[in-house]
């Protein structure tokens, strides 16, 4: 049998206005879509304990994927940003963030995530790869997957984040769903 899903688009005032168009278009491609793997050639920084994640992790959590670089301003506060958003939820177990860090400062990214306590697991994509994947660059992107694991929104702006996942979080999960 097959599920069809409807999916609306994102409301306007939930998107950060600093994502240039071209770009905005281009990675509103993978909405509705799987988010592509992370290559194999990225440096996990991870709480104690933990194994670097695979994205089948999180089905059945909403998760939040914030790219970000610590050479801007607005990169250095998405991370802070996005788990703020996340820790304002009662329910935080049924949400997941993950950040990947782009290749711009990727030699100061350790460092960085040290000094800030920034505790969600974050790749530090070096070669550029996993970003490529993602159609991402220098500009901190937020990519918001509900819990079957499709891409739902990409590039909110704080108050957007909010409101994605509140509206996901919402819904339920469905293990016979596969998103490709």
């Amino acid at each position: 049998s097959v599920l069809l899903v409807m999916v609306l688009g994102t409301p306007k005032e939930w998107l950060d206005p600093r994502l240039d168009l071209i770009d905005r278009e281009a990675i509103e491609e993978m909405i509705t879509f799987a988010v592509p793997p992370i290559a194999n050639d990225v440096e996990w920084v991870l709480v104690e304990d933990t194994q670097p994640p695979e994205w089948t992790d999180f089905l059945g959590k909403v998760l939040v994927i914030q790219t970000w670089s610590n050479q801007s301003a607005s990169g250095r506060v998405a991370p802070i940003a996005a788990q703020r958003v996340v820790d304002s939820f009662e329910q935080k177990e049924k949400i997941a963030l993950v950040t990947i860090h782009t290749p711009q400062g990727a030699n100061k990214a350790k460092k960085f995530i040290s000094k800030r306590k920034i505790t969600a697991p974050t790749a530090i994509d070096t070669s550029g790869t996993t970003c490529n994947m993602l159609g991402v660059f220098y500009d901190p992107v937020s990519i918001v997957v509900d819990k079957n694991g499709a891409v739902r929104h990409i590039g909110l702006r704080t108050l957007g984040l909010s409101k994605a996942i509140e509206e996901l979080v919402g819904e339920e999960h469905n293990p016979k769903v596969i998103v490709k």
